[in-house]
C-alpha cells in the first residue's frame, strides 16, 4: 500500500492535512485518515520525519475532498472510510 499526507479542502475556507492512502502506485484513492490536533510518535525522530512528510504536502496540489471522496464512491460502488482519531 501506497501513502502520503495531503492537504484537503473542506468547504470554502477549511483546509487539512490527512494521511491519504492508495490502492496502487497509480494513485487510486483508498482511504483518507483525518488526525484532529495532535500527532505523537514514539521518538523525536519519527515526529521530525512526519512534520517534514505534512510540510511537503503543502507542496502538492490541493485535494478537494468532497470531490475526491464522490468521484471515488461513484465509481468504486463504495463508501470512503473517514477515521477521524480524537
Amino acid at each position: 500500500m501506497v501513502w502520503n499526507y495531503r492537504v484537503c479542502k473542506h468547504g470554502k475556507n477549511w483546509f487539512e492535512i490527512h494521511e491519504v492512502y492508495y490502492k496502487d502506485k497509480k494513485l487510486r484513492f483508498m482511504e483518507f485518515i483525518t488526525t484532529e490536533g495532535e500527532i505523537s510518535r514514539e521518538s523525536i525522530e519519527e515526529l521530525k520525519s512526519d512534520l517534514k512528510a505534512m510540510l511537503r504536502s503543502l507542496e502538492e496540489p490541493i485535494l478537494d475532498y468532497k470531490k475526491i471522496c464522490s468521484k471515488f464512491e461513484s465509481k468504486n460502488k463504495v463508501k470512503v472510510k473517514n477515521v477521524t482519531i480524537k
